[in-house]
């Protein structure tokens, strides 16, 4: 009997725990909020940084320091950091605001937020929205990038649509080299740009697709297979194109 009432009370305890709200503070002391969901998540609240190694987290709150996690899965909702960001974890999907450097790998990552100074993101899938301060580097095997780019853009994918506005120059390579067993893929190379590219700069893909309203400020050359139509894009004039022909985009971007 006795045996049986410390399972109990164990399983108890278990099963209140995962439900918590987990507060922690400047010393790592924990408050637990037994009210809310039944997933539990962490509430940062402290003025120094915050670092955690293993399993999945699901983070809230402010941040005075850096955060630097190695993971599982990360989830944070409107954490707002006073330092900088260093993520590494399976999947990841980030909202907030960081004052310092984002920097974030992981499998399929959603960045949807203000990074105050430069943004890096490496990942299978990404989505990026909101505002990037400075510079933008991306890596990906598809890419949707969103966000409003406060200097220059780095992007490599197989495949990316960049609808955001770029003051400063871009860099955007889709299949840097092509693999003859996907000529066919209508997707393998492809950059859609409809977003405003301010500062020009270079593209090379397989296919280039200009969407209507997109804006071309300063010079933009491009390489592709075969000539995009620019027709409906403003500051077509800024558009150069020279056929690619085959040749790897590591051999004709600087």
């Amino acid at each position: 009997m006795r045996k049986a009432l410390i399972a109990t009370a164990s399983m108890l305890g278990a099963t209140l725990l995962s439900g918590c709200v987990i507060v922690v503070g400047d010393d790592d002391s924990k408050s637990f909020n037994p009210e809310v969901r039944r997933d539990g998540y962490l509430v940062l609240d402290r003025s120094g940084d915050f670092s955690r190694i293993g399993g999945d987290i699901d983070l809230r709150g402010q941040l005075g320091g850096d955060l630097n996690l190695v993971s599982g899965d990360v989830t944070a909702d409107d954490l707002q950091v006073g330092g900088g960001v260093s993520i590494a974890a399976g999947d990841v999907d980030f909202s907030g605001r960081v004052s310092n450097d984002v920097a974030i790998a992981g499998g399929d990552v959603n960045f949807d937020g203000i990074g105050e100074e430069d943004v890096e993101i490496a990942a299978g899938d990404l989505f990026v929205a909101g505002q990037v301060g400075r510079d933008g580097s991306f890596a990906a095997g598809d890419m949707l990038i969103e966000a409003s780019i406060g200097r220059d853009l780095n992007a490599h994918a197989d495949h990316m649509i960049i609808r955001s506005t770029v003051d400063g120059e871009v860099e955007l390579v889709a299949a840097k080299e092509i693999r003859r067993r996907r000529r066919n893929d209508p997707e393998h190379g492809l950059i859609v740009i409809s977003g405003e590219l301010r500062g020009g700069g270079e593209v090379c893909g397989i296919t280039i697709e200009f969407e209507r309203g997109a804006s071309v400020g300063e010079s933009l050359t491009v390489w592709a297979e075969n000539e995009p139509d620019s027709s409906d894009v403003r500051g077509r004039s800024n558009i150069s194109y020279i056929p690619r022909d085959g040749v790897d985009c590591d051999d004709l971007i600087d």
